[in-house]
């Protein structure tokens, strides 16, 4: 076992008088080829493939229709590129499984590099 994802407990590497590591403890085998790693929640476990579109979504869409609608304006055209950046963010750090936050990482490159 590599990795694991099902919480236990904390596993302390103690030096006398002080922690110098303190690491989480897991269960499930680290398999980074199965669909369910890539698509486990790891607070619920259950498989999460898509959801409910949020908020900043909405507004990345917005941004994108306006800036089909008006080519060349520059203010709409860096507003739509920040709201990209932030839904990427918002994935990379708050997604529910490794899908998401390599989806965060994709739109991320995407914007930047597009």
């Amino acid at each position: 076992m590599l990795a694991t994802a099902a919480l236990v407990g904390w596993l302390k590497v103690i030096q006398p008088g002080r922690v110098i590591l303190k690491v989480r403890v897991t269960t499930v085998p680290f398999k980074p080829l199965s669909i369910r790693w890539w698509l486990e929640d790891r607070s619920t476990r259950q498989l999460v493939v898509v959801q409910k579109p949020n908020l900043i979504f909405g507004l990345c869409i917005a941004g994108l229709a306006a800036n089909l609608f008006l080519p060349g304006v520059t203010a709409l055209f860096i507003i739509g590129k920040l709201l990209w950046l932030i839904f990427a963010a918002d994935e990379l750090f708050r997604g529910v499984n490794p899908m998401r936050r390599l989806l965060g990482v994709s739109v991320a490159m995407f914007t930047i590099f597009a």
